[in-house]
């Protein structure tokens, strides 16, 4: 019981710091690839019904608009662009997670989903986000549309 105490204790601190990373760092191109490995481990290789860990450290990513500008919109050489590839990793999780038979996972799997789509709704109200985030954000939309 000890031994799974300590494991569980250091589960949701490797997830904290995965959130940090992402407030940190998510939006530089250059990392990319340690966030999307990082984040691969985290939520795809625990088989589905034991990520429960892992859905509550993505629900803190989704629950949060800046955080979930800085998973989506990547700055690279002062040139903003959109970036769903870590987004739609974690939504497959996500997913993954809610068809394993477990009603606590399924559960689990749709408020993650409701935070990301509440944290969606806030970002098409302008809430939530700082001015740096809307910058951010304008510059990526306008260079999707060029």
């Amino acid at each position: 019981k000890q031994w799974y105490q300590r494991r569980v204790r250091g589960t949701k601190s490797c997830h904290s710091i995965a959130t940090q990373l992402v407030r940190l760092v998510g939006h530089q191109a250059f990392l990319r690839p340690v966030l999307a490995s990082l984040f691969h481990r985290i939520i795809m290789f625990p088989p589905p019904h034991l990520r429960r860990h892992a859905l509550e450290g993505v629900k803190e990513v989704f629950k949060n608009p800046r955080l979930l500008t800085d998973l989506c919109v990547v700055q690279e050489n002062d040139i903003a662009r959109i970036d769903f590839a870590l987004l739609k990793m974690l939504i497959d999780g996500v997913t993954q997670s809610s068809l394993c038979g477990d009603s606590t996972m399924l559960g689990m799997s749709a408020s993650v989903i409701v935070a990301l789509l509440d944290s969606i709704q806030q970002l098409s109200n302008s809430s939530g986000v700082t001015i740096e985030h809307k910058e951010r954000i304008s510059g990526a939309i306008e260079d999707m549309d060029s």
